[in-house]
């Protein structure tokens, strides 16, 4: 299922007659002298992945009925030291662009982008194996969980200086709707197993923006139309960011291209609330499928142990930052004929401590000015079998498309551990009368 990183669509970056292959380099310059991105419509765009585990393998182990110390085990056979979730969307409100002259494009764009990334440490499945429990062992457990809604307002230019080196920058103004941060959240836990039990210690730091804990606040709430409601928590979350492109043509038939984006961070004031846990102690008594099936108790007085030493201190605070996720894309493009285009693409994904490297390789063709097909394989974070492909249709002035880097995860998103597809309709208006010479 893309944080799987998280959203890298580089197949999109490929398909050379969409307005929309600019949101991965500023630098590109589509084909059209104007183009209207439809209101809600013109991209519409989920991702989801995990680094590890697929929908179909944690369905299997059927936790949720069957809770036993055996489906534990079995789950964490097939974890990884630390494993990530994330899930995503992207709607474009509105979007536009316009060639201003011969070397000036300039564009708009209003999107809404929601994004949840959350890591579980493979250890905390420890809590059921006997061979852990019957040995004096300790083991760190630091989960994670980032999530964030927001509103981007984005102008841009594509500016060609001569016919080999093109720059490209967008900047945007962003405003916050919701955010869960941790901060700090580790925990350390230790088997004693000559006295059968097991400590747990640790402490948090995290933080919420956008969310209501008070009833009374929510009843006030409902009150507020929705567009009142909405407006205030966007005036109050603020922040920007920069994209940043460049392309350069080597030869003829030789182009390099790089994009950098989501350099920014968001102020988050909104409902700001801090949630403390100073270190604490909770002992409990060792966790095993025996014990599990006998009424759960013992997973009961677990979580009431927890419960009362790791109660968070809620308190209200004026702001905090968080900064958003970067993404950076290396294009290497080889004109195989005037309409047939190759192209291999490293990209990145970065956000605080996390860094995830991958490879695209992928082949376009452009059937005249109609039609637009690409396919690609990309490898990333582990994961080798991502076959993707995009189809663009224009009938003057509609132009349909719909591009993902992983065609068959889509198909059988229950055994995938990446997926992400967007598809959209745009309103095109002329085009440059000798593609080839564009500067990317």
């Amino acid at each position: 299922m893309g944080w799987a990183g998280a959203q890298q669509e580089t197949t999109l970056s490929t398909m050379r007659s969409l307005p929309q292959a600019g949101y991965t380099n500023p630098a590109f310059v589509p084909t059209q002298n104007f183009y209207l991105g439809l209101p809600g419509i013109s991209s519409v765009a989920g991702y989801g992945g995990s680094n590890s585990l697929s929908y179909q393998q944690v369905e299997e182990l059927n936790i949720e009925d069957d809770f036993s110390g055996r489906n534990l085990l079995e789950l964490r056979a097939k974890m990884k030291d630390k494993n990530w979730f994330s899930t995503g969307a992207e709607i474009d409100l509105l979007s536009a662009g316009v060639r201003a002259n011969a070397r000036l494009y300039l564009r708009y764009r209003l999107s809404t982008k929601v994004a949840v990334q959350t890591m579980l440490p493979r250890e905390l499945a420890l809590l059921a194996d006997e061979q852990f429990l019957k040995t004096t062992n300790t083991v760190v457990l630091a989960p994670s969980v980032q999530a964030m809604g927001y509103l981007e307002n984005s102008i841009g230019a594509s500016y060609v200086i001569d016919r080999k080196f093109t720059v490209g920058a967008s900047i945007k103004r962003l405003n916050g709707i919701a955010n869960v941060h941790t901060d700090e959240l580790d925990m350390t836990l230790r088997s004693k197993p000559t006295e059968g039990l097991m400590e747990l210690e640790g402490g948090l730091l995290a933080y919420t923006s956008g969310y209501e804990f008070d009833e009374d606040d929510s009843e006030e709430e409902e009150s507020e139309t929705n567009y009142e409601y909405i407006k205030n928590r966007l005036k109050d979350n603020g922040g920007w960011a920069v994209d940043l492109g460049v392309t350069y043509q080597l030869s003829d038939k030789l182009q390099l291209g790089l994009g950098i984006l989501d350099l920014g961070t968001i102020n988050w004031k909104n409902s700001a609330t801090e949630f403390r846990v100073n270190r604490a102690t909770a002992t409990f008594e060792n966790l095993n499928e025996e014990s599990l099936n006998e009424e759960n108790y013992r997973a009961e007085a677990f979580a009431d142990s927890v419960a009362k030493y790791f109660e968070p201190q809620e308190n209200a605070i004026s702001s905090y930052r968080t900064g958003i996720p970067s993404k950076s894309y290396l294009n290497v493009t080889y004109e195989l004929h005037r309409s047939v285009h190759a192209s291999g693409i490293l990209f990145a994904y970065k956000y605080k401590d996390r860094f995830i490297p991958g490879f695209t390789a992928a082949v376009n063709k452009e059937f005249g000015r109609r039609l637009g097909l690409s396919v690609s394989y990309t490898a990333i974070n582990g994961s080798y079998s991502n076959v993707g492909a995009g189809f663009s249709l224009r009938l003057t002035p509609f132009q349909l498309y719909v591009v993902s880097d992983n065609v068959l995860g889509g198909i059988d998103y229950e055994n995938a551990r990446n997926v992400n597809v967007r598809a959209g309709l745009n309103l095109v208006f002329g085009t440059i009368k000798k593609p080839t010479k564009l500067p990317y």
